[in-house]
């Protein structure tokens, strides 16, 4: 729903690719608590990143390649096949729903790929809906048929599947994940979710992304930006005009890190306003019909 490493030595490096780093953006460069060096575009992160050295080495090696997330033209489209127009950099896009060739077009034609997750509720449409045990369930996400809230407190029952869509992401080709549904403390999930839940919950899927390669984005959220603008690498953030949120994200553009603004409006003045505002802001701003199905309006031309 959208509308809402044991590395060798001690060590891991990320190496950024791509002609260059945007602004001096810090792009991963903190992997989650580590200490950090930045040595023309090599990261070397000094210590491990979690308890267990063994889950701390990164997924196929001790070399993990991060590609910036560019601050440029972003297109988003979760419903029907997706086809991203003239100028477009960025691409947000389902995860399950596109095939590797499709993202392979788009990484031949210079466009960002993001694979778009729902990480904190349950879809019983998905192909791996059947792996989620009974107790991680909650209860109904108002409003979408078929999806559920997830417990992510409990993180060790999460693990495999999200792991495994992490996986999928990256053997897709993608290059960033857009985690969705974060924010679970802010609702009746039907468990006792905190905000420190929801906080080591994506502190731990950052960790998992970035052995992987992939950077990862902030889905709303605001108040938790100050605790994660540093850790992640990007941020999505909905109606930040009509809920006046999106003063919240200025530590991501102060970071030189891409914030991804989407409205749903219908009215022309309204749009106007909200793209003004986009701008000012620093944000890369599109109006977005609610179906998500890519009849979209760009703030920055």
């Amino acid at each position: 729903m959208d509308m809402n490493a044991k590395p060798r030595d001690g060590q891991a490096k990320a190496v950024f690719t791509g002609a260059s780093q945007p602004r001096g953006r810090t792009l991963c460069a903190r992997m989650l608590f580590a200490p950090t060096v930045l040595v023309w575009g090599v990261l070397a992160v000094v210590g491990g990143l979690v308890s267990s050295p063994a889950d701390a080495a990164p997924v196929g090696g001790n070399t993990i390649v991060i590609t910036p997330v560019p601050d440029a033209h972003f297109f988003l489209q979760l419903q029907g096949d997706v086809t991203v127009p003239k100028g477009t950099r960025v691409v947000d896009a389902d995860l399950f729903d596109v095939d590797a060739d499709q993202v392979g077009q788009w990484r031949k034609a210079g466009i960002y790929p993001i694979c778009y997750m729902s990480a904190g509720s349950y879809e019983d449409w998905r192909t791996d809906a059947s792996q989620y045990p009974k107790s991680v369930l909650g209860k109904d996400y108002e409003g979408w048929a078929g999806e559920k809230w997830l417990d992510i407190r409990q993180i060790f029952r999460l693990a495999p599947i999200i792991k495994a869509r992490l996986d999928l992401c990256r053997a897709k080709g993608f290059l960033g994940v857009d985690p969705d549904n974060i924010d679970g403390y802010l609702t009746d999930t039907g468990f006792k979710i905190t905000r420190d839940d929801a906080l080591r919950f994506v502190r731990w899927m950052a960790i998992e992304a970035h052995k992987r390669g992939l950077t990862i984005g902030q889905k709303n959220a605001p108040d938790m930006v100050r605790d994660l603008a540093g850790q992640l690498d990007f941020a999505v953030t909905e109606s930040p005009v009509t809920y006046d949120h999106g003063a919240y994200f200025a530590p991501y553009v102060a970071q030189h890190k891409p914030v991804f603004a989407i409205e749903y409006l219908t009215a022309k003045a309204d749009i106007e306003g909200f793209c003004r505002q986009a701008r000012e802001m620093g944000f890369q701003g599109i109006n977005a019909a609610p179906k998500l199905d890519g009849k979209n309006v760009y703030c920055n031309k």
